[in-house]
């Protein structure tokens, strides 16, 4: 059951900061993951943003100086690849468009590594990422006002590895179809110790998405 460390570790440090990123690779999860933003301004920034907003693929209401301000630990997506961690990365891209895409594609070939995965809401961004990493697991999200069946549908319709759903997605019958059509899940946010072993029992090859590595790891060690 791989793990995904959720915006760095949030539970464990400001989400997105690279303290957090630095305390989630510490619990050696499959993935860090953390979300890739941009300001009003055209300033990337690894960010989570407002859920409409992001579900919507637009930017932030704030510029940079305004989110720098209310989050001194903010990173631009230039100064997030000059730092290095073991584990490998799971991109959450919050905003889509052209210029946005063609800036973050060109920013993460500076980390030198292709073993990337990516997630996002919008199809189209996915569709870049892939093209741009071939060797990236994509996991398809929920468009906006849609549900998981939508997600398995854009799935398949793009050949992308597998989609990533909202805890309350997560039943026996999703489950079985993303299994049928060979599509791997990532379940997020689970962070209950309850939460964790329920999804290990019953859902056993699911990436499970926390805020809490800590606890993941207290009963699933890494061997």
């Amino acid at each position: 059951m791989p793990l995904i460390s959720h915006r760095g570790a949030a539970h464990l440090a400001p989400a997105n900061s690279f303290d957090a990123i630095k305390k989630g690779d510490s619990f050696q999860p499959d993935y860090v993951e953390v979300d890739i933003n941009c300001t009003i301004d055209n300033i990337l920034v690894i960010y989570h943003g407002s859920v409409s907003r992001f579900l919507q693929g637009k930017k932030t209401r704030e510029s940079y100086a305004e989110l720098k301000t209310k989050y001194p630990y903010l990173m631009t997506l230039d100064e997030f690849t000059a730092k290095k961690i073991s584990s490998a990365y799971i991109f959450d891209l919050k905003v889509f468009d052209d210029s946005s895409m063609e800036s973050t594609i060109t920013a993460l070939h500076k980390l030198g590594r292709d073993d990337f995965a990516f997630t996002s809401p919008h199809e189209k961004a996915l569709v870049v990422a892939k093209k741009a990493f071939p060797n990236s697991l994509i996991f398809q999200s929920q468009p906006y006002h849609h549900g998981p069946i939508t997600a398995l549908e854009i799935a398949r319709k793009h050949n992308f590895e597998g989609v990533a759903l909202n805890k309350w997605w997560m039943t026996p019958l999703v489950y079985r179809l993303c299994k049928a059509h060979g599509k791997l899940v990532n379940c997020y946010t689970v962070d209950s110790a309850f939460g964790i072993k329920m999804i290990h029992r019953f859902f056993p090859e699911v990436y499970i998405t926390t805020n809490r590595p800590d606890i993941y790891r207290k009963y699933f060690p890494k061997v």
